[in-house]
């Protein structure tokens, strides 16, 4: 695709890969708004059917304008509705599951990757590539329909009918009709149904550790975003051509996805992160040693690449650690701060080549060596271990957890867990 991307005789590949980041990041602005306040099921559904029209509509543009201005919708409804599912999953998830089940959600971006690895060797063609990703989005679009709305989300906002009605379909799903007449209601001293973006905000000035833990997620989004995408563009010294770099790259990924499930669990979240910023850390300090392999290996290189691994591990687990640490109420909004950060670092990653070439390497490596140990130190005093813990559902509940009476109900086990909360 990277070849042929052309309209008339005007070359667009990077301009549009721009103009899609640019439409991401509008839409992260726009997304909590519309999350928080109709559902992550609709809301999902809808941007969704935006980006398949937005990928429909380059199959048949003419001119570079309009192909862009696709370009900016197809970011927006692609970014709405990868941050809509998984906040919609995870909502649904019980805390065991949460880590397997997140690896699971996102391991479809590697192998998406791989796919499309694929169909450009054997299409040649740009709009013969967007017509099968057109078709596959189509198909499916149709898993969504499957779903009901988050329970939790529901009763966040103080709708408690619907949330039951939602609880007794489960339970006849998972065959538990001893649980069907169980009413969850959420009680508090503010009208949830009626909170806006602005009584929102507010609530991070009531709530300061909310917002000293949004502050510090959003410090780890931007590094480790910068570092994903910076480090990302030295895969092409893998291979002889831009397919065997794509396939090392996802192999790369791969071989994350399976190490961060065993570190999340294994010792919980909190270890997971400490101990991928401290050994991205290790990583970049020792590659500032210059000792070489071959014409064209170092050990500049091998660190390198060995902590895009673990980049990736700590991406799959701040984006973990983020929605168990952020109230149902307001997780839209501190997961779009948070990306809206990683944007910002993603378009800045690819630049790291010119500030290799304006203060050398060591300069660069051991800056950024010393901000990944700054925040895996950082993390143990500022955030809190959430593994096996029930996600909290309000602002107060971080807060004052001593406030809460909490009453739990599971069905079947731990197949689906809610909470019965009296603030």
């Amino acid at each position: 695709m990277n070849g042929d991307y052309t309209v008339g005789k005007k070359r667009t590949w990077s301009t549009s890969k721009v103009f899609c980041f640019i439409g991401s990041f509008f839409g992260l602005l726009i997304s909590s708004v519309f999350f928080d306040r109709f559902g992550r099921k609709y809301v999902t559904i809808v941007s969704n059917f935006i980006a398949i029209g937005a990928v429909v509509g380059q199959i048949f543009v003419q001119d570079v304008n309009t192909l862009l201005v696709l370009r900016i919708v197809q970011g927006i409804g692609v970014i709405i509705t990868l941050s809509g599912r998984y906040v919609w999953l995870m909502e649904f998830t019980p805390k065991s599951w949460r880590s397997v089940i997140n690896n699971a959600s996102l391991v479809s971006w590697p192998f998406g990757i791989m796919s499309l690895i694929f169909v450009s060797y054997f299409c040649t063609n740009w709009r013969h590539i967007l017509i099968v990703i057109a078709v596959f989005m189509v198909v499916t679009s149709f898993i969504l329909f499957l779903f009901p709305e988050s329970p939790r989300f529901y009763i966040t906002m103080d709708r408690s009918e619907e949330a039951s009605k939602v609880l007794e379909l489960l339970c006849r799903v998972f065959n538990t009709p001893e649980y069907s007449k169980q009413k969850y209601v959420l009680s508090s001293d503010e009208d949830q149904d009626k909170q806006t973006i602005g009584s929102k905000l507010k609530d991070f000035v009531k709530y300061p550790i909310m917002l000293k833990r949004t502050l510090f997620l959003m410090a780890c989004w931007g590094l480790v975003s910068f570092l994903y995408y910076g480090l990302s563009f030295g895969w092409h010294n893998m291979g002889s051509n831009i397919f065997v770099s794509q396939l090392f790259a996802t192999i790369a990924e791969i071989v994350a996805m399976t190490l961060t499930p065993c570190f999340t669990e294994w010792k919980g979240r909190m270890f997971a992160q400490i101990g991928s910023f401290g050994t991205i850390g290790v990583l970049f300090l020792s590659s500032m040693i210059e000792i070489n392999f071959s014409a064209d290996w170092d050990l500049r290189k091998i660190m390198c690449l060995m902590a895009a691994i673990f980049i990736a591990c700590q991406f799959l687990t701040v984006y973990l650690y983020t929605v168990e640490l952020a109230p149902t109420s307001h997780r839209g909004i501190i997961l779009c701060f948070c990306s809206c950060i990683a944007r910002v670092g993603g378009f800045c990653g690819p630049y790291i080549g010119q500030l290799y070439d304006l203060v050398g390497f060591n300069t660069v490596l051991g800056a950024l060596a010393g901000l990944a140990i700054v925040l895996s130190l950082s993390t143990y005093f500022v955030l809190e271990e959430t593994s096996g813990k029930p996600t909290p559902d309000l602002p107060s509940q971080i807060q004052s957890p001593n406030r809460n009476k909490i009453k739990t109900k599971e069905l079947r086990g731990e197949d689906l867990q809610y909470e019965s909360v009296n603030v």
